[in-house]
């Protein structure tokens, strides 16, 4: 599944209700068949010929107006896709607002937008044009046909075929069923849209799973150590790196996207050359549920819900007291914000820091064997980010605690807590050591953590 999440968005949405309102045009489309089976019927009993007319006009219409199907589904399906990558694209700049005028990309970024939101516009505009075009179509060749048997009728009314009544309830059947037609006219248009809709719903429902289920097994023991061996991914060309049982490192990656790719390969193992092994057994291989309980991946980016701070920490509604969630908030730095404390959707009405730190608490709280953190403190203040570090140290690596812990960051007062200090750059480990070691004697790190 290679949709964005503003493109999912728009499938969820407009997608989904184009694709439901099939239901609203089935009932539609019987009721307008039988208003015209029964005038069909009437005619038949007034004149043959006026009844055969509706029966072989009625179907080589709609198999005319079907042509152009295909036609209109292809550019609806190409709005909703041009839709989608233009929300997505929306999003993702409204989001990295902040670090993109940080290194001056914002007016890049901007004019991609907008370069996006013209093809947007141009594929929204074929699509109305077709669908127009269509309906002007439709409308004529409905009124037409009425207008047709109606001009018949009068032709047999004066060549004395039919009666003066018979007439009258001709015309009157004819004015009735110019609504029936124009809805039998427009069922083509109805059914490209909502094919187009429905595929791209389809795609999202019928997208398999990236990773398979799994073989069950569970590593091994009580503790549990991550080893990546030769592993290439993305920018990743060779990578070893070992964290053993109760191990707290720290990653420093030199290039962001050599940090990213990492956190994508813990989170997705799929897609990678080598060795990716959690307690001996390869990741990909590991039930997900409990891979998931084994190792945690904290993204940078995380998203808040509304509801009180304490139902965002305890997500599962674990209930294990209120001691825990204390001393959680506590090593976060979030207590300050307050467990009762309301928070709204994303947790706008926090600010960045008070939401890194909600998140950073929610992760200390899953308390899982294995947690990788990425950047967790960009957000927070110097004093703080101290406070952090001490309380991660606290509160995972105590006397027997057993829990590793990976921190992939550029902070100093992190990688000083950290037992070992991993250097990444150009895809693979190029140092590694205290925080302290390093610095003293690498001057690339000390230029890069120093600062």
């Amino acid at each position: 599944m290679d949709r964005q999440a503003g493109d999912l968005l728009t499938v969820s949405s407009t997608d989904a209700d184009y694709t439901s309102y099939v239901l609203d045009h089935i009932p539609r489309v019987i009721s307008a068949l039988l208003a015209v089976v029964v005038s069909a019927v009437t005619l038949l009993l007034i004149s043959a010929p006026l009844g055969l007319i509706m029966l072989v006009a009625t179907p080589i219409m709609l198999v005319t107006l079907n042509l152009a199907a295909p036609l209109i589904a292809d550019r609806i399906a190409r709005q909703q896709d041009q839709a989608g990558r233009t929300t997505s694209l929306a999003t993702d700049l409204v989001t990295g607002l902040r670090p993109l005028r940080g290194i001056g990309a914002q007016d890049a970024a901007a004019e991609r937008c907008r370069v996006v939101s013209r093809e947007s516009l141009a594929a929204t505009l074929s699509a109305a044009r077709a669908q127009n075009a269509y309906q002007g179509a439709s409308t004529m060749l409905s009124t037409l046909l009425a207008g047709g048997i109606a001009i018949a009728a009068g032709w047999f009314a004066l060549t004395g075929r039919i009666t003066a009544g018979q007439f009258i309830t001709v015309i009157g059947s004819a004015q009735f069923l110019i609504e029936p037609f124009g809805t039998l006219a427009i069922v083509p248009r109805w059914y490209a849209a909502a094919r187009a809709s429905a595929g791209r719903v389809a795609s999202v429902l019928e997208a398999g799973l990236v990773l398979p289920e799994g073989n069950g097994a569970e590593p091994a023991g009580q503790r549990y150590d991550l080893c990546l061996r030769g592993v290439r991914y993305g920018p990743l060309a060779g990578l070893d790196l070992h964290v053993r049982p109760g191990e707290f490192v720290g990653v420093v990656a030199y290039r962001p996207a050599e940090a990213e790719a990492l956190v994508r390969l813990l989170t997705v193992p799929d897609g990678y050359e080598g060795d990716l092994l959690l307690g001996g057994e390869p990741l990909e291989t590991v039930d997900r549920t409990r891979a998931r309980r084994l190792l945690h991946v904290e993204p940078h980016r995380t998203d808040l819900f509304t509801g009180s701070l304490a139902s965002n920490v305890d997500v599962h509604r674990s209930g294990n007291g209120g001691g825990e969630l204390a001393g959680v908030l506590r090593a976060a730095a979030a207590d300050a914000v307050g467990a009762d404390a309301a928070i709204d959707e994303r947790g706008a009405n926090l600010s960045g820091g008070q939401r890194q730190r909600v998140a950073l608490a929610r992760a200390l709280h899953a308390r899982p064997p294995l947690l990788l953190l990425h950047d967790p403190t960009t957000a927070v203040d110097a004093v703080t980010e101290h406070a952090i570090a001490g309380g991660i140290r606290a509160l995972r690596h105590g006397p027997d605690a057993g829990y590793s812990t990976v921190v992939i960051t550029s902070s100093p007062a992190l990688l000083a807590t950290a037992d070992r200090v991993v250097v990444i750059s150009d895809g693979a480990v190029t140092a590694e050591g205290a925080h302290a070691e390093l610095s003293a004697r690498d001057d690339t790190y000390r230029q890069a953590i120093l600062r």
